[in-house]
This record gives structure tokens, sequence and C-alpha cells, in this order.
């Protein structure tokens, strides 16, 4: 997320650190950056993830809050994490890039 010029504060960044359980996990950034960097792009962001659709980081965080009513995800893996992301996340989740 840090990647770019730092006068440049990008959509996706504010999603994934508007949600202060998800700031002060290692784990749970991890997962958000793994989806979101690509270091082939000059912004290093994936192309649709700022968006509002499916996978998007939007969506990253409304899904975090459902997830965090039931797993502790602070003490999970982003590895655990990306586990539990549901299919409208496949185009960003790295593990389900793996699978294909």
């Amino acid at each position: 997320m840090l990647h770019g010029p730092v006068n440049t504060w990008a959509e996706v960044n504010e999603q994934y650190t508007n949600v202060s359980l998800m700031i002060t996990s290692k784990s749970i950034q991890e997962a958000a950056n793994r989806m979101a960097y690509d270091p082939t792009r000059k912004s290093g962001i994936k192309k649709r993830i700022a968006g509002k659709g499916a996978g998007s980081a939007r969506r990253f965080a409304a899904v975090f809050r459902q997830l965090y009513q039931t797993y502790d995800l602070r003490s999970m893996t982003s590895d655990q994490i990306l586990e539990l992301l549901p299919a409208e996340f496949d185009e960003y989740n790295p593990l389900a890039q793996e699978e294909e």
C-alpha cells in the first residue's frame, strides 16, 4: 500500500484503512495488500479493485466486518484470511489464482 509517491492516497488505501481493527492487524493488512498490489502497474494497484463491485476493496471492508463476528481474524495468517473470502474475491485473491 505504500507504493508510489507519498502524496498520493489511493481510494483502495482508504478502504483498507478505514476500519481500526483492520489497520492494526499485520495479517489483515498483508491479505489486503496481497489482493490489491500489482507490481507491473505504475500505480501499484490492480485494475478495478478500487471500485464498488464484487471483490473490491470496499467489499473487503464489508466482508471483514461480517467475518470478524465469527472468526478471530487478527490472530489468523493472511493465507487463512484469504481462504475465508467468498468467490466474489477470486479475481483479486492470490490463492484463487493459484488454483486455476
